[in-house]
């Protein structure tokens, strides 16, 4: 009777727990028909649906989600990176606890490792842009070639599909990624190696096998992006563009400042709370199965240091509450603070567990683990490398890396003795998710309202998809709709040039072509050089018969001299097709199409 009042317990408390960590996938689920951002969103999808006509752009994610067969629906696309975000999350979790600790897992530890990894993978959304993007697609990638790389490190047959297809998978996934973010390819192409040299059993020759499969994966990516997608020429000088770009604008110049910035990063994580830290992991250290087995009083040193690690955690949610805006409202920046203190804690718990312990076994096995955490920590840091300048605040949109490392851990100490810390752990891990759903509903990136201001129901695209937005954001929309019907048949428009630099969902909405990138960028240093290269590249008749969106009220505005240099005369040539108020640049836009061509 006791056994099972005891299992029932656990069957409970692993259901609520289960549950918890599902609340925020199932708010990001609820609200994905809510609210559309003009202008990071609207180069992502002007780039997957445009990429024939884009010359200048560095980073081909586009390439990638165009490989899964899909229709040109804003819903459709949010529920697909939801579902591979969730799926290759929940699977990278199994396939690595199963890795790292060297057990079968139980029905309730599988439950738990599943719901803790869609809900990590729910961290990402703490933006609100839930579209596909180079860091949703990359974020995706990665955990592909995480589990792959785990998968295969414990694999017995080596001339077995299974691992085969595996190391085909690693292969394919990292090329992709290589597309989508070639600099934090790289990187996790020498993190996962050194993953498989810490988790492999076998003998690390083997992992000229994963290579040589690994290889034959890209060439599948490859194969298939020449004849669904594009010739390798087009692809490459697409790149070369884009590397103009960056030198036009002077984004380039981020990859000099990326190092500094990173110390000072660092620096601000280690003393947020370093005396809550040490004594976290100290707590856990002392607390982990197989440390303190053999002294007299060890269950009661064990409670001692679970209580220990406990309080550390509690401090550092305290210490983290105290510069947050509210409870359960963080910055991202705070937000990914704390998730890399957790990381850390996790690390050097194990760290501490192995120097202490008395078995040769027991130390490999919190080494392993501390080994593993500090390269997922690594791991979630290459994503945002030489990205915006900015490594730890950016990276918290992939702490799903982060909490697997503190899962791993939590796990093991829930086996035995560390069930206290265990349990703090789970708690602190359930707070930034808490935070990011509030966030995300309360705060969404560059909307007018929260979500649940965003209730009216808008076409977009031709009624290609219908969303809920905001009343401002509506009439917007609806008011470039109205322009469009005068902009000819579909597939014959023409490129429409976005003097405002900041509303590139425009061109996608309306249908019109890209003036050879997805997104004019206003506010960089060298904006108007861009634009004047971008209108040095365009024919006379192109030019001649393009639209012009100009905000002549918003004080980012590109110069539009170098259309005037060419002939056209915006008052004299051009005529009025229609106005909106555009909320996010908070001033009106013009629409101007040529007097010459009339609708055309």
């Amino acid at each position: 009777m006791e056994f099972n009042r005891r299992s029932l317990a656990l069957m409970l408390f692993s259901g609520l727990l289960g549950l918890a960590f599902l609340w925020l996938p199932l708010g990001v689920l609820f609200n994905l028909d809510r609210g559309l951002d003009v202008s990071d969103t609207g180069h992502y999808y002007v780039s997957l649906y445009h990429l024939v006509d884009i010359r200048m752009m560095s980073t081909q994610f586009a390439l990638v989600w165009n490989l899964i067969p899909h229709p040109d629906n804003i819903l459709v696309n949010r529920l697909l990176v939801f579902a591979l975000l969730s799926t290759s999350s929940a699977a990278l979790f199994l396939i690595a606890a199963r890795a790292v600790l060297r057990e079968v897992l139980a029905p309730l530890q599988k439950w738990l490792l599943v719901t803790a990894g869609i809900g990590s993978a729910g961290l990402y959304y703490y933006y609100w842009l839930p579209d596909p993007s180079y860091n949703a697609i990359g974020v995706i990638l990665m955990a592909l070639v995480l589990a792959a790389t785990f998968s295969v490190s414990q694999i017995d047959d080596s001339k077995g599909w299974s691992f085969k297809g595996a190391a085909m998978l690693a292969g394919f996934a990292g090329l992709a990624l290589v597309a989508t973010r070639p600099v934090t390819a790289l990187a996790l192409a020498g993190l996962c190696a050194l993953l498989y040299l810490v988790v492999a059993r076998h003998s690390w020759t083997r992992f000229w096998g994963l290579i040589l499969f690994a290889l034959l994966g890209a060439a599948l990516f490859f194969v298939l992006v020449q004849v669904f997608i594009e010739p390798l020429q087009t692809t490459l000088a697409r790149i070369e563009g884009g590397l103009l770009k960056r030198e036009i604008l002077g984004s380039n110049q981020l990859v000099a400042k990326s190092f500094t910035l990173l110390q000072k990063e660092i620096a601000s994580v280690l003393h947020t709370a370093p005396w809550a830290l040490l004594l976290a992991s100290i707590g856990g250290a002392i607390s982990a199965p197989g440390i303190a087995e053999r002294h007299q009083q060890s269950a009661r040193i064990r409670l001692v240091g679970g209580a220990l690690g406990a309080a550390g955690l509690a401090w550092m949610q305290v210490v983290f509450w105290q510069q947050s805006q509210a409870l359960t409202q963080f910055s991202l920046d705070e937000l990914a603070y704390y998730v890399f203190n957790l990381g850390l804690i996790a690390a050097l718990s194990c760290a501490f567990a192995g120097a202490m312990a008395p078995h040769k076994e027991t130390r490999i096995l919190y080494w392993r683990l501390a080994s593993v955490c500090i390269l997922l920590i690594l791991t979630t840091l290459s994503l945002t490398v030489f990205g915006t300048g900015y490594w730890i605040r950016k990276a918290g949109i992939a702490s799903v890396f982060v909490v697997l490392a503190c899962t791993l851990v939590t796990l093991n100490m829930a086996r035995g003795t560390g069930y206290i810390w265990a349990l703090a752990m789970t708690c602190a891990l359930i707070l930034p998710m808490v935070a990011t759903r509030t966030t995300m509903i309360n705060h969404p990136y560059r909307l007018e309202t929260p979500l649940g201001g965003q209730t009216q129901k808008t076409s977009i695209r031709g009624e290609r998809s219908t969303l809920r937005l905001d009343p401002l954001t509506k009439a917007f929309f609806d008011r470039l709709s109205t322009a469009a019907n005068e902009m000819g048949p579909v597939g014959q428009r023409p490129i429409l040039i976005d003097l405002s630099g900041r509303l590139p969902m425009a061109q996608y909405h309306m249908q019109a072509r890209p003036a050879f990138t997805p997104w004019l960028l206003s506010a960089y240093k060298g904006s108007d050089a861009f634009l004047a290269h971008v209108i040095a590249q365009m024919s006379d008749e192109a030019l001649s018969r393009a639209w012009i969106l100009d905000a002549p009220g918003y004080k980012n505005r590109l110069n539009p001299s170098p259309i005037i240099e060419r002939g056209f005369n915006l008052q004299n040539d051009y005529r009025i097709i229609g106005t909106a108020f555009a909320p996010y640049i908070k001033t009106d836009i013009v629409l101007l199409a040529p007097k010459s061509k009339g609708a055309e």
